[in-house]
């Protein structure tokens, strides 16, 4: 029996009333990906503080908000609030441009916002229990464009900074044990990517067993705490599994959940489910129409998808896999996103040549570093006109310095769950008999817990030292996959050290 969450209930063990909702890859109050659109805040039911935009606590340590990287500053009568004024925000945006400072009147954001105070490209700097934002400048970490890093250690992403992809979660380094579970719901898939690593659509897709998800929930003790994300395969294909595997883990406590699609399959009875438990939304996109149709196919109608979470009010993350024919156009799927209100995530996936991928289909690093930078600045750009802004992922990951933030499968942290009921600690080591973990009746927990491989020699003096050695799975695969994810990393940190932002070993 499906089991629906009361029209009160919010992530985390806070209320307000229910409504739409939803996120890039686990959303809202906690959870992963991009959960809630930006909107004015409740106090906390405690009288302790505020609740910001995005639902989270504004006081206590692990409360205090960050402020959004790459992005903007949030909901302006929050802002109100918390200066303790009835006025609204400054009304007034200062941009940067080629002719110096200059002044932009309200209401010109190119997302469509009406409420005249847009995103100023920035870091959140803290504010405790007590602080106010400064006068001048206020919404701008100081006045000069330019706030404070985050203390490391002192600040658990909000439910709007989550990540969409499910093999890579900030936070979870806050928790012991396995603090996240991938889940297959099925094999099968509509698309032939050209780099699909699983060869989907060529192969009979086999589908989860729901009870084996529940077992596993017992076995590798998931509960309150820890990340459910749902992927595959394409989860819609499979509906009523989707929807139950959903409805057990919010019963066993599980209140961080995410799917990740293609976007074909948001219908109705999708977007029940995600605004009934609150699950973040995350899906992949390529590019523009003609690099999309090359390597996924049916753009028009993945376009059609997110327009159908925009106007059901469910925000949305959207994840690229890094291939030669996507990185020349990352700027212009930015702009894209940018026409899209509830786009709030883009994350980059470096193409791993297993599968159907193949190595010449990956950039060379120096590609993908001026790619990077190239969509720094259009981000940049985007930010200073909308609100809320369009955030990179690995730039939160860059600065989150937190080696979790990076893989928590590196980390033994994770496992992942496919239909067979074999349990493996990355979404990319699935079928690889010498990376298996046992199975969910008998698993081998010291497999999962011991992480995947350690850092590449180098790595741990890297500026980026957070990383801890790039993605695992692409150092196992490909030599090529891992220069150009550690390309990624050090185009991504240097971005934000030339727009005055500190990251991790400057």
């Amino acid at each position: 029996m499906l089991l629906r969450p009361s029209a009160g209930t919010v992530r985390g063990g806070a209320r307000r009333p229910g409504g739409a909702g939803g996120g890039a890859a686990a959303g809202g109050g906690g959870r992963t990906g991009e959960a809630q659109p930006s909107r004015p805040g409740p106090r906390s039911p405690d009288g302790g503080g505020h609740r910001g935009p995005d639902s989270s606590p504004r006081s206590g340590v692990l409360g205090r908000p960050s402020r959004d990287l790459l992005g903007g500053t949030g909901d302006p009568a929050w802002c109100a609030d918390r200066r303790g004024r009835g006025r609204p925000a400054r009304p007034l945006r200062r941009l940067r441009g080629a002719a110096g400072r200059r002044r932009q009147p309200p209401g010109t954001d190119i997302a469509g916002s009406d409420r005249g105070v847009g995103a100023v490209v920035g870091v959140r700097r803290q504010m405790g229990k007590h602080a106010r934002p400064s006068g001048r400048g206020d919404r701008r970490g100081g006045g000069n464009g330019r706030g404070r890093m985050p203390r490391p250690g002192l600040v658990r992403p909000s439910g709007l900074d989550r990540l969409s992809d499910p093999d890579l979660l900030p936070g979870l380094d806050l928790l012991p044990g396995l603090n996240l579970l991938v889940v297959w719901v099925t094999t099968a898939c509509q698309l032939r990517c050209r780099y699909c690593s699983m060869r989907g659509g060529e192969v009979a897709g086999e589908t989860l067993d729901p009870g084996l998800f529940a077992r596993a929930l017992t076995t590798l003790g998931i509960g309150p705490g820890a990340e459910v994300q749902i992927a595959g395969g394409e989860p819609t294909l499979v509906p009523d599994v989707l929807a139950e595997v959903v409805s057990i883990a919010h019963a066993a406590g599980v209140r961080r959940i995410g799917v990740q699609t293609n976007g074909l399959g948001i219908d109705d009875a999708f977007l029940s489910l995600v605004r009934d438990f609150q699950v973040g939304v995350g899906v992949s996109l390529d590019g523009p129409a003609e690099v999309n149709d090359a390597t996924r196919g049916r753009t028009v109608e993945v376009l059609a998808g997110l327009r159908r979470l925009e106007e059901a009010g469910i925000a949305f993350g959207v994840t690229t896999v890094l291939t030669r024919q996507s990185v020349g156009s990352l700027s212009r799927l930015a702009l894209l996103l940018a026409g899209f209100r509830g786009a709030r995530r883009l994350g980059l996936d470096v193409l791993r040549p297993v599968g159907r991928g193949r190595p010449e289909d990956l950039p060379s690093p120096a590609e993908a570093t001026a790619a990077i930078r190239d969509l720094c600045r259009t981000l940049e750009w985007i930010n200073a006109r909308r609100d809320p802004p369009l955030r990179l992922r690995e730039a939160a990951m860059v600065d989150c310095v937190r080696p979790a933030a990076y893989c928590p499968a590196e980390q033994g942290r994770a496992a992942v769950l496919p239909p067979s009921g074999a349990l493996y600690p990355c979404s990319s080591l699935v079928g690889l008999p010498e990376h298996a973990a046992g199975t969910v009746d008998r698993p081998d927990m010291s497999v999962l817990r011991r992480g995947l491989h350690p850092p590449a020699a180098g790595c741990a003096s890297c500026r980026v030292s957070g990383c801890r050695g790039r993605c695992p799975a692409r150092r196992m695969v490909s030599a090529t996959a891992s220069a150009v994810d550690c390309a990624l990393r050090h185009a991504v940190a240097s971005g934000r050290r030339e727009e005055g932002y500190a990251y991790a070993g400057r």
